[in-house]
């Protein structure tokens, strides 16, 4: 996958200016928009505790998808590490969200599958994973979807990179993954594993 489009899947900045936007209201223009619920899956339950790394994966990113739910550029630490360029990114977009009183009633990514590429050690994994997202629905103070409802993302691979420390997991990278369509279907048809972990994934 090119890596701009990567970039684009992982900073708001792109993905709100796809989406349409502002709406009109709060920047002089004339956007067109849409009531709907403001109440979503956007992922604001309880998450259950991970087995193995997949399932960190998994919950960092249903965390992301919370915090973009509520756009709090305080909480990016609670899901990225500071090395990692996603978290500036994000907080640079959380930041235009909460001034323009903006969310996402929809999930910013979603994981469709991931597996253990590498373990170079007991406190770092990357995996190959499988992401996508449904139509966007990002809204304003009054649940109006700003530019209409956006197309979503179609299945694509990135790799993730993820680091523990202080006993806490964090994407620390995030790039994009070339895998022939056969990988690609063979991850999403696995999804997350939920069997007992092996060497290779067990926290």
């Amino acid at each position: 996958m090119p890596a701009r489009l990567l970039a684009a899947v992982m900073s708001l900045v792109a993905l709100a200016g796809a989406c349409g936007g502002a709406d009109g209201e709060e920047n002089g223009g004339s956007t067109t928009t849409t009531v709907v619920p403001v109440s979503s899956t956007a992922t604001t339950e309880p998450l259950p505790e991970p087995t193995r790394v997949e399932q960190v994966l998994a919950r960092l990113l249903a965390v992301r998808n919370q915090v973009f739910a509520a756009p709090d550029a305080n909480r990016v630490g609670e899901y990225a590490a500071d090395e990692c360029p996603c978290a500036e990114q994000d907080r640079t977009s959380l930041v235009d969200l909460a001034e323009r009183v903006h969310h996402w009633a929809s999930p910013q990514l979603e994981l469709r599958g991931a597996r253990v590429a590498s373990r170079p050690g007991p406190d770092e994994v990357a995996l190959e994973a499988v992401v996508g997202r449904p139509p966007e629905r990002i809204v304003n103070r009054t649940g109006a979807v700003i530019g209409g409802q956006g197309q979503g993302l179609p299945n694509f691979p990135a790799r993730f990179v993820l680091r523990r420390r202080d006993g806490n997991w964090r994407l620390a990278e995030v790039g994009s993954l070339e895998l022939p369509p056969d990988a690609v279907a063979a991850i999403v048809a696995a999804g997350v594993p939920t069997g007992p972990p092996d060497d290779a994934s067990r926290l």
